[in-house]
């Protein structure tokens, strides 16, 4: 007859196990967020220094800005755009399923004092500097794709990483557990001896 060894913390492994989808899903949401901050702050970073790539301010527009008091760098006129960008979590049923970085759509521009500036849409603002209006004469000046694209091969590299990290994650939650577990052990075993 072959007889099979059940341990006796068998319950403490089910239990670690039915929970691993969890642990799984925290790690999951931890670098999903961690990848959302940076991309956040590439965007906030690309705003303060500016972009090589983007066409000078019009003689006209730069006049304008300095008449009305207004930041002389393309995407800022009162810093309003730059602290708009926020992280916004896409939940459905209660699941995380990822997050939009960008400036909500219903947030208004405030205007400065001693500025003309009226108080549009900020994404409306956002969408005319990303991709232009050639009606008024203003050309693109990609922000978002931009920073973007710049991300995609550093997102390819994190997601290598997340899964190599995932398989640590798992590794050491069981290795913690074993060692938490030893440790249990050789102290009952001490105070057994002590007593």
């Amino acid at each position: 007859m072959y007889n099979v060894h059940i341990p006796s913390d068998i319950n403490k492994k089910l239990e670690f196990i039915k929970n691993l989808p969890q642990h799984i899903e925290n790690y999951r949401n931890e670098k999903l967020l961690e990848i959302a901050e940076e991309i956040q702050k590439r965007l906030t970073d690309k705003i303060e220094e500016g972009d090589s790539d983007w066409q000078a301010l019009s003689e006209p527009y730069k006049a304008y800005k300095k008449r009305n008091k207004l930041d002389p760098r393309m995407w800022r006129a009162t810093g309003q755009m730059q602290k708009s960008i926020k992280i916004i979590p896409q939940v459905r049923k209660g699941l995380l399923l990822g997050y939009t970085i960008g400036i909500p759509g219903r947030k208004k521009y405030k205007a400065k004092k001693g500025s003309t500036i009226k108080g549009p849409n900020m994404s409306y603002i956002a969408r005319t500097l990303e991709y232009g209006s050639p009606t008024r004469n203003i050309p693109p000046r990609p922000l978002f794709g931009t920073v973007e694209r710049e991300m995609l091969k550093d997102i390819r590299t994190k997601l290598r990483l997340y899964r190599a990290g995932l398989a640590n994650h798992l590794f050491m939650s069981l290795h913690k557990r074993k060692v938490a577990k030893t440790m249990k052990t050789k102290l009952e075993s001490k105070r057994k001896q002590l007593s």
